[in-house]
């Protein structure tokens, strides 16, 4: 099991050339993958698109590889109609501002995309395999995190498990209690009219009894909340994509739970289904980060 949130840098050197790959992961509730490469690479694009759903079912997951912008003793070279190009548009840019003062190098280096790095014979082959090196080290760094958050959620969320069994075991030995506070309200209210001399329609009053024992039995919500917490443990436990399992089993609990909390008449119980829902709903916060 894995998370969805992660992080990881990759770095390759090659003739004199240093290239550096981030990725970085976070929820989503498919797969969603932006990728930023050097100008030029658009095969290098489509193969680290190819590699991440590779490696990653579900989240969103960002990836930016570039080329050092100069190294000690790197050659690079100067595409001279870019640079005009890039003062042309700041000078439009000032007299559109109103702004002061001259444009200078400093200015104009702030924009690369005229900056060639490398000869004129770069070997262009030689440097997407280095970049995508870097990329898939940082894809190793990105996975080894998602592994090990994967592995401290499946506790955590193991740990909740045990509170919501808890719980539910819990509502289950004070449900009786349900049924005696109803026979005694009953009690009560049949005492009343009987001083005042009214007379009691006895099958009517077993059919009160046994509307408000149906309203109030929980036998099948409790049923349907062990079903789930048994197939959430069972996913756990498993080594591919659970998360969208999770979330669909945790909903449903979360489902059971509030019907469990509208049946609950007796304090004590009312107590343990509040109890129990905000334990699912710890859960399924959790589950969320899972892919």
């Amino acid at each position: 099991m894995k998370s969805m949130t992660g992080y990881g840098i990759g770095e390759v050197k090659w003739k004199g050339r240093t290239f550096h790959a981030e990725a970085r992961s976070l929820n989503h509730r498919s797969i969603d993958i932006r990728v930023r490469v050097p100008r030029g690479y658009l095969l290098l694009e489509l193969e680290i698109v190819k590699h991440v759903k590779e490696m990653c079912a579900r989240g969103s997951v960002d990836i930016f590889v570039e080329e050092e912008v100069m190294t000690h003793g790197g050659e690079f070279s100067l595409d001279a109609a870019k640079a005009r190009n890039v003062l042309s548009r700041l000078k439009k840019l000032q007299r559109l501002l109103a702004l002061k003062g001259e444009i200078r190098m400093d200015h104009l280096m702030l924009f690369r995309e005229f900056i060639l790095r490398g000869s004129s014979d770069r070997d262009h082959e030689g440097c997407h395999r280095a970049m995508f090196q870097a990329f898939k080290k940082a894809m190793r760094d990105l996975g080894s995190m998602r592994q090990r958050e994967g592995k401290a959620l499946r506790g955590h969320i193991k740990k909740i498990l045990d509170k919501i069994l808890a719980v539910l075991t819990d509502c289950e030995e004070k449900a009786p209690l349900v049924l005696i506070e109803i026979r005694k309200r009953m009690k009560g209210k049949i005492s009343n009219l009987l001083e005042k001399g009214q007379d009691i329609d006895n099958g009517k009053l077993e059919q009160e009894l046994a509307f408000f024992a149906e309203r109030h039995d929980i036998s099948e919500e409790v049923e349907r909340l062990k079903s789930h917490y048994s197939q959430a443990r069972s996913l756990l436990d498993l080594a591919g994509p659970v998360g969208v399992k999770l979330g669909f089993i945790f909903q449903e609990m979360a489902r059971e739970a509030g019907t469990l909390v509208s049946k609950s008449g007796h304090s004590s119980l009312a107590q343990c289904a509040l109890d129990l829902r905000t334990w699912v709903e710890k859960a399924r916060e959790q589950v969320q980060n899972i892919e």
